[in-house]
């Protein structure tokens, strides 16, 4: 015959139930608040953020609290654990993940030193055969010219195929890179004959092509050229030149593709960054027109090393591709029509100075001019 429980047993099997109960509640509580940590910071424009940090591990046996979650990357802190269980202490947050990388802008990358009017031949480096590298502004040329009566097509063609002691991305250089090597202290031809023996004093081709209002005018045959006989420019392609090639001799100066200008102040005058060439310009050029001795007297009035520009760097502000006056117009608002003063002379013409003219940009580009004839003047630093 079955006995029945007796009273104490049954206390004994609730007492056991309730431990029971306690010992579970404190497991569940350790798992739950020890959980994983915020995720990590929020990406960086053009990125992605971090991982978040890995969840608490299950409760422990009885007694036992809950585990954190795993550390994660650099970031923000991750979540406080959460209380312990019976016997046992609740997990650590997990740390938040590193936030992503930034995107990078676009960027323009022809920028370079824009060198004297009578470049140093201790730049040019004549060591490797066949060709002239300029430590000024990094640029490789093609030391012996070719003298093939070139067009626009023809001469692009012509420096793409060519190789020179292994080496190949030779291009047509535009109307800037080939000023840079004009010697104005000489003629006939207007650049340093030591490193570049035989050049023919004569129209150089360049990758510049005529614009007017922002179109290309006198069809595919035509660009700007350089004149070696005196260093000057010329729009429109004569029926005789020759073509000199180039290329990097190591990475070109890079900037922001929108951020070429930048507005500064310099000794109380507003100026102009120029992040290609790393030239300071005043933004407003001189109320009045002035003869090429007042020029100079005037830019040195405004401070801070302020002086008349030389020929290549003013040309290096030309925009060739703008409407009206070939320059940026946001940059440089209000810039008149006409030329400007630079401080460079033209060998054998001692009554002139050179100017760059901006009046638009199918006729802009620099001409010898009587120095007693008043121009416009914008200072450079």
């Amino acid at each position: 015959m079955a006995r029945r429980p007796t009273f104490e047993c049954a206390l004994l099997v609730l007492a056991f139930l309730l431990a029971c109960s306690k010992s579970r509640s404190g497991s569940d509580a350790g798992d739950a608040s020890g959980a994983a940590g915020t995720a990590g910071g929020a990406a960086d424009a053009g990125g992605s953020g971090g991982s978040a940090g890995a969840g608490g591990s299950t409760g422990g046996t009885t007694g036992g609290g809950g585990q954190g979650g795993a550390t994660g990357g650099t970031g923000a802190t991750g979540g406080t654990g959460g209380t312990g269980g019976t016997g046992g202490q609740g997990g650590t947050g997990g740390t938040g993940g590193t936030g992503g990388q930034g995107g990078i802008a676009a960027q323009t990358c022809n920028g370079f030193t824009v060198p004297a009017d009578h470049p140093d031949r201790a730049a040019y480096d004549t060591t490797v055969a066949g060709v002239v590298t300029d430590a000024v502004t990094n640029l490789t040329w093609q030391r012996a010219a070719s003298d093939d009566d070139p067009n626009y097509r023809s001469a692009t063609r012509y420096c793409a195929g060519l190789m020179l002691n292994g080496a190949s991305g030779w291009r047509l250089p535009n109307v800037l890179e080939l000023s840079t090597i004009v010697d104005f202290a000489a003629a006939n031809p207007a650049i340093d004959r030591t490193a570049f023996p035989s050049t023919p004093a004569t129209w150089f081709m360049t990758s510049t092509a005529v614009y007017m209002n922002g179109s290309t005018v006198g069809g595919a045959d035509w660009g700007h050229t350089v004149d070696f006989t005196t260093g000057l420019t010329l729009n429109g392609m004569p029926n005789y030149g020759s073509v000199r090639c180039v290329r990097y001799a190591s990475p070109p100066r890079c900037y922001p593709a929108d951020r070429r200008f930048t507005a500064t102040s310099s000794s109380g005058v507003d100026a102009i960054l120029d992040a290609a060439t790393g030239l300071t310009w005043q933004k407003t050029p001189s109320a009045d027109k002035l003869g090429w001795p007042a020029a100079g007297t005037y830019c040195a009035s405004l401070g801070s090393d302020f002086r008349l520009p030389g020929a290549k760097e003013l040309l290096s502000l030309v925009d060739w591709k703008a409407r009206g006056v070939a320059i940026d117009a946001s940059a440089f608002p209000g810039t008149p029509e006409g030329a400007f003063w630079t401080s460079s002379r033209v060998a054998g013409a001692a009554a002139n100075a050179v100017t760059v003219d901006f009046t638009r940009s199918d006729s802009a580009g620099t001409f010898s001019v009587a120095t007693n004839s008043p121009q416009n003047v914008r200072c450079v630093r």
